[in-house]
């Protein structure tokens, strides 16, 4: 079990960030960065901190832990008993917890998000005291809120509400029968995702990923072993890919230089880009870092011969007669400016907007 010693020190890590309850202030929840995923920097806590909630030192909050794309899970893990298929619903994940004698619902990244107010609000509406109110302090109801009221919803869902997509023991961490949870459903008088059925994922893989459905976006696949990957279909990446319209070359470029001057991309998750583009922003950034540091390995010698030239005595008008192809190094060489890094990033910039790299 988790123990907020390990938990702090993630956030130290900046790996995850803890976020607050304005009202209950004993509340802390737990999320893993963007940076984090983006950077792989994966270990056994921070898998855990998918909007799991603490109050004080005590768990009370135990959402599923963060599972994958199926593309980034090595091939091996994959061949195992399928426990079973679920529609991926196209919504946000809700996370109840009981606190102050009542149920009550977060997002992974907040407390008060407009996605756990709506969700307080249908609960209040349509689920509130038909199961025992009990069972909230023993696991976590997970819920996928969908309808037109969320604005991270693509898929054109009638009307708000909740689907209940599984339920988690808060000691342990692991997931309900599926008996124990249809019959929970059942009481409630709620939704389900749709169950699907294969033999194997190499089957299933190319069915969902050739489905031409735009309201599918795929499933989530859990195995014997608890552990579960996303399949989504390419049509679905594709429109989300429009409708976010998050790769842009500026938008690139911005998380690169983010990343060449700070180490990290904090702005990812201010963003919101979804975690299916995050391949192929590395992608796109490895590229990016390889062009500059071929841009900087070209012009630095030439840099040195135009400083070693003007320090032996070349008038500035005879250095910019012979290097009138590089005369935005002259500045820095007649102010004597040694870190070229910002006026390379610039020239640099405007190559690549200009669309020099391809």
């Amino acid at each position: 079990m988790l123990n907020k010693a390990d938990l702090e020190l993630e956030v130290n890590s900046e790996r995850v960030r803890s976020f607050y309850h304005h009202s209950y202030l004993t509340l802390t929840g737990y999320n893993y960065t963007d940076t984090c995923q983006y950077s792989k920097l994966w270990n056994e806590t921070n898998l855990l901190c998918r909007g799991i909630i603490f109050d004080g030192d005590k768990c009370i909050a135990r959402p599923f832990s963060k599972f994958f794309n199926i593309e980034e899970v090595e091939e091996s893990l994959l061949d195992k008993k399928i426990r079973k298929i679920q529609n991926k619903e196209d919504g946000s994940l809700i996370i109840s917890y009981f606190y102050n004698e009542r149920v009550n619902f977060s997002t992974r990244g907040s407390f008060h998000s407009d996605q756990a107010v709506i969700a307080e609000r249908i609960w209040k509406e349509k689920y509130d005291h038909k199961l025992d109110q009990s069972l909230f302090s023993d696991w976590t109801f997970l819920f996928e809120l969908i309808g037109p009221s969320n604005i991270n919803v693509s898929r054109g869902y009638g009307q708000d509400d909740l689907i209940l997509l599984s339920i988690i023991s808060i000691q342990t961490g692991e997931e309900a029968s599926e008996d124990f949870i249809a019959e929970a459903a059942s009481k409630l008088g709620c939704q389900r995702p749709k169950l699907f059925y294969a033999h194997n994922v190499k089957d299933l893989y190319h069915l969902i990923k050739e489905n031409k459905d735009p309201n599918f976006e795929g499933v989530v696949v859990t195995f014997s072993d608890g552990m579960k990957v996303k399949i989504k279909s390419n049509l679905y990446i594709q429109l989300h890919k429009v409708l976010t319209g998050s790769l842009g070359r500026d938008t690139k470029f911005f998380l690169w230089l983010e990343l060449n001057q700070h180490g990290k991309m904090k702005s990812l998750e201010t963003l919101g880009i979804p975690d299916e583009f995050y391949l192929e922003i590395k992608r796109d950034i490895d590229v990016i870092s390889s062009h500059y540091n071929s841009f900087v390995a070209e012009n630095n010698p030439i840099f040195l011969e135009m400083k070693e030239e003007y320090n032996n005595g070349a008038s500035r008008k005879e250095m910019a007669l012979k290097w009138e192809s590089f005369r935005w190094l002259l500045g820095p060489i007649f102010s004597n400016q040694e870190d070229l890094s910002t006026i390379y990033i610039k020239l640099f910039k405007k190559n690549y907007m200009d669309g020099i790299y391809g």
